[in-house]
C-alpha cells in the first residue's frame, strides 16, 4: 500500500515540526526474512520513488511489518495450514 497523505514529520535542523507531503510505504510480508533482505528492498523502494516522482530520499519512509503466517488468511484459511512447507 502506498499512502501520500500530508504528514508532519520533525525536521533535525531547525528543530520544528513541518508538514508536507511524502511518500509512506508499507509492505506487510510472512516473517523469516532476513536484515539484508530487508535493507535491499527498503533501499529499492526508495530508490524507485526518487526516481520515479523526483522527491528527496529523505522524504521516503518504508515500514516493513513482520506477519506470522498463523496471523495471514488467503481464501478463507490461514497460511500456516495452506502454505505448511514453505
Amino acid at each position: 500500500m502506498v499512502d501520500s497523505q500530508v504528514y508532519k514529520t520533525y525536521n533535525l535542523t531547525t528543530s520544528k515540526f513541518e508538514e508536507g507531503k511524502m511518500p509512506l510505504v508499507n509492505v506487510d510480508l510472512w516473517e523469516g526474512r532476513k536484515v539484508e533482505q530487508k535493507k535491499k528492498l527498503v533501499a529499492g523502494i526508495t530508490n524507485l520513488f526518487v526516481e520515479i516522482t523526483g522527491c528527496p530520499k529523505e522524504a521516503v519512509t518504508v515500514i516493513i511489518r513482520d506477519v506470522p503466517k498463523h496471523n495471514w488468511g488467503i481464501a478463507g484459511e490461514l497460511s500456516s495450514e495452506k502454505f505448511k512447507d514453505k
